[in-house]
């Protein structure tokens, strides 16, 4: 009886610390909305970025991007949105705020497209998160196996059957391969934005190296190396250089 009278207690105290925490959220988020609606944008970034140390969600930065744009600060909404998009590819309001915000951004770095169907992969391929995909390919592939033993046993038609087959297969296929395509872009390549107002691209991680080029802020780079303070980053036009490591953000 006592380990009873115990263990109700235990989940009696859980329930009510989760109970707190939840209004706590949600008081932080309502003082954060108050704040950004008052034109008070610090305020609202720093209780939005204590929301999001606790749980990051597409909604906090998608918050966060509009704050930091009222504030002027383009690279930091660039920052913002493409880290809602990350988390959420199909929120729309993310990307056509990221297009607005990006054609604000002075001399833009030219980027160079590769070949118009590897492009267009890429694109659909994002539409989805890589789980997404994955709950897409399970389902299409039990739907399969579904079909293939309904029409063993004579409970639908050859034709019906073999259709269904045909067309779930393909898209089992094609969500098999958008999941894995779409994982490995998230892992192989690790993307950052430039935060800082312009930025000095150089030969190598000195900076008495001679300087390739300078960019201005807000232009998301792919890093491939780190070597003590500096990172190693790819621009869009595919050049190649170090910066600062305290120049850029991680998205």
């Amino acid at each position: 009886m006592k380990i009873m009278s115990g263990c109700r207690a235990l989940i009696l105290t859980s329930l009510l610390l989760l109970l707190a925490m939840d209004m706590f959220g949600q008081n932080t988020w309502d003082l954060a909305l108050s704040s950004y609606r008052s034109g008070e944008y610090d305020k609202a970034i720093q209780l939005w970025d204590s929301i999001g140390v606790r749980e990051p969600s597409a909604a906090v930065y998608y918050n966060l991007g509009n704050a930091w744009y009222e504030k002027s600060d383009i690279p930091h909404a660039v920052l913002y949105f493409e880290k809602a998009l990350l988390l959420d590819p199909g929120h729309r309001n993310a990307r056509e705020n990221l297009e607005q915000v990006r054609q604000q951004i002075e001399d833009p770095v030219p980027v160079i497209r590769g070949f118009f169907l590897s492009r267009w992969w890429k694109g659909f391929s994002g539409l989805l998160s890589p789980n997404a995909w994955a709950f897409v390919f399970l389902t299409s592939f039990c739907i399969v196996i579904a079909l293939w033993i309904l029409g063993m046993f004579g409970r639908i038609k050859k034709r019906i059957r073999n259709y269904g087959v045909t067309v779930f297969l393909l898209i089992t296929v094609i969500s098999g391969s958008a999941a894995q395509y779409s994982f490995d872009q998230r892992t192989d390549q690790i993307r950052a934005v430039v935060v800082k107002d312009e930025v000095r691209l150089y030969t190598s991680p000195d900076e008495m190296s001679p300087v390739l080029r300078d960019f201005p802020g807000g232009t998301v780079v792919r890093i491939t190396d780190k070597l003590d303070n500096w990172l190693l980053i790819v621009l869009p036009n595919m050049e190649q250089g170090w910066v600062l490591e305290a120049e850029v953000e991680r998205i």
